[in-house]
């Protein structure tokens, strides 16, 4: 299955020709009115043109001129002008014409319609387009492209109905279409042929249309094209219509929040909600970076925050890794004793392709304790910073410890005792030891990235004189950002 992602819309100023008005002219009352040509686009071909028009009330036939030639007239409602150029550009003007004796006037000229036939294609129907009705949904689909010959490299993507129709022919829309990416790559200082390598398609595949709105048509597409930006292959399209959003399955969820263990420096959040079977957000925060003023502000924070992720991990991944289901708790480092700290949450759900929130936002405050317990830890690690390339660890000494640290890919470590690691340390960097020993707070922050999702373990040991450990192994597993 392929994932498109990438849509691009185009949407071309569209101009209209304004209805002369003749209320003013007393002569205006006689005259018939003018005939609103346009094109028909079913019937027109790269070398063909149909003009259409509605039939004027009195009029006896109509007077049409075809690129300044001479006068034609008839007296059915379409005139197609054959054997044109592909790619050529034409003009078409018409006039009612009044029987004789009628004591009526022929209606004034239309405004010219300009208009161009399509470039000549170079193979008709290369692909066949079809939309899987079985999978369209309120805000996706699925579109299947098979072209007559693998080698055809294409662009695929979707369009408003409204859009496309008001269009001139679908190889004007085509037209914009690499125009814009020509635009595209001129902003992001690539060439087309940049573009081209990213956007092309190649041999049959099933492409995902997002992003749609509910209860609209669009057409999917796909055309042909090359390097250089010329259209090897014409549009080919299949309209379909998204169904009805049956809008957000909100949740009665709610949630019991409580601070069992508040040590000035560290507090454990516990969290219950009323039901198990349902993901939820909760963190804590200092009250004065709590992102919004207001508890939809907050909820709106964190869910475009958190949809950012969708691009690059299914919901599944995301809530194995950020939310919990049933009771949870969590222990949060590095306080400041007697400063004020809120903890919220809220449900959670996918809705469409985006993450919504299905509860309100339950949160308590408390403040962190002033009567700190000492900690039996010797060396306390904590993490920071955290994205898919970057890990902040710090390294908190008691008074008088002295210590060895670092951060490695947890990998090389897995099925190894803690006495082990150690060793290990000791070992690789037996020149070094007396460079790298430490004896205050220290803070390893990588210089070169990080590999994304990936685990890492910040650990440290404390040594006494002759550099041989006596203390644990201190340690904290930390996972990159995929």
């Amino acid at each position: 299955m392929k994932n498109f992602r990438f849509l691009l819309f185009v949407l071309p100023a569209l101009m209209f020709a304004s209805c002369n008005k003749n209320s003013e002219n007393p002569s205006a009352k006689n005259k018939l009115a003018v005939p609103e040509a346009r094109v028909d686009k079913q019937a027109t071909t790269s070398t063909s043109i149909t003009f259409i028009w509605d039939a004027v009330s009195g009029a006896a036939g109509y007077h049409c001129i075809f690129d300044e030639g001479q006068q034609q007239f008839t007296t059915e409602t379409s005139m197609t002008y054959s054997d044109l150029e592909a790619g050529s550009a034409h003009t078409f003007r018409i006039r009612a014409t009044a029987p004789e004796n009628s004591g009526t006037k022929d209606s004034d000229w239309s405004s010219d319609i300009s208009i161009s036939t399509a470039a000549e294609p170079i193979a008709e129907k290369a692909f066949a387009v079809h939309v899987d009705a079985g999978k369209i949904t309120f805000y996706d689909a699925y579109v299947d492209i098979t072209p007559v010959d693998n080698e055809i490299y294409y662009y695929v993507s979707y369009v408003d109905k409204d859009i496309l129709d008001y269009m001139d022919s679908d190889a004007a829309y085509t037209a914009e279409v690499i125009a814009s990416i020509r635009t595209l790559a001129e902003l992001s200082g690539k060439t087309f042929g940049d573009m081209f390598i990213a956007l092309r398609q190649q041999g049959k595949g099933t492409y995902q249309l997002r992003n749609l709105k509910p209860d609209y048509e669009y057409y999917a597409y796909a055309f042909g094209f090359n390097e250089n930006g010329d259209v090897t292959h014409p549009m080919v399209k299949e309209l379909f219509k998204t169904k009805v959003d049956p809008g957000i399955q909100m949740s009665d969820m709610t949630f019991k929040i409580s601070i069992p263990e508040n040590k000035g420096t560290s507090a454990t959040v516990n969290v219950i909600p009323s039901k198990d079977d349902e993901w939820y957000f909760f963190a804590a925060t200092h009250i004065n970076n709590i992102p919004g003023e207001t508890d939809d502000a907050v909820l709106a924070y964190y869910t475009e925050l958190f949809n950012e992720y969708l691009a690059d991990m299914s919901f599944e991944e995301f809530a194995a890794q950020n939310l919990s289901k049933g009771a949870d708790s969590y222990k949060y480092n590095n306080l400041t004793a007697g400063e004020q700290y809120r903890v919220f949450a809220f449900g959670l759900t996918m809705h469409g392709d985006k993450m919504c929130p299905t509860t309100k936002l339950s949160h308590i405050d408390f403040t962190a304790s002033e009567d700190a317990e000492p900690s039996d830890e010797k060396i306390v690690i904590t993490t920071s910073d955290i994205s898919s390339t970057h890990i902040t660890a710090t390294f908190i000494p008691q008074a008088g410890v002295q210590y060895f640290c670092d951060v490695k890919e947890y990998s090389k470590f897995k099925g190894m005792s803690d006495e082990q690691i150690i060793n290990k340390y000791l070992e690789d960097n037996i020149y070094e030891l007396d460079y790298i020993i430490q004896n205050s707070t220290f803070e390893i922050s990588n210089h070169t990235p990080y590999s994304p999702d990936t685990e890492y373990i910040a650990y440290a040991f404390g040594v006494d004189a002759d550099k041989k450990a006596n203390t644990p192994l201190y340690k904290v597993i930390v996972k990159t950002l995929p």
